[in-house]
């Protein structure tokens, strides 16, 4: 697998619903992931979250019964660069900040399935 440039993780495609509450949420929000990998996700949002603020996540991994629950920090966001006309999805970067040493070994599984 290569590693992505400007990554600490390799992250794969997947098309997932993670349920995110943090200060700026009033509540629980359902949103959907373009990526994962055991560093983090991107989360497709017009609502954007404020860079470093804390989240708590919760989402399954295709084929998976049980959830992984994390904590996360909001290491970018690009609604400003989707404004300007850049061709990106808009979204944000969350970054892990407690994954269990379970839920590391399911995502690295599920990054080295086919």
């Amino acid at each position: 697998m290569k590693e992505k440039i400007g990554r600490v993780s390799y992250r794969k495609p997947v098309n997932i619903i993670i349920r995110l509450s943090g200060e700026v949420a009033e509540g629980i929000m359902h949103l959907p992931s373009s990526d994962v990998g055991v560093g983090g996700v991107f989360i497709e949002s017009d609502l954007i979250f404020e860079i470093g603020e804390i989240v708590d996540m919760e989402f399954y991994l295709p084929g998976e019964k049980e959830p992984i629950k994390v904590k996360g920090q909001v290491v970018r966001a690009n609604k400003e660069r989707v404004e300007k006309g850049d061709p990106l999805m808009p979204g944000m970067g969350v970054r892990f900040i407690d994954l269990s040493s379970e839920g590391k070994e399911r995502i690295r599984q599920y990054l080295s399935r086919g």
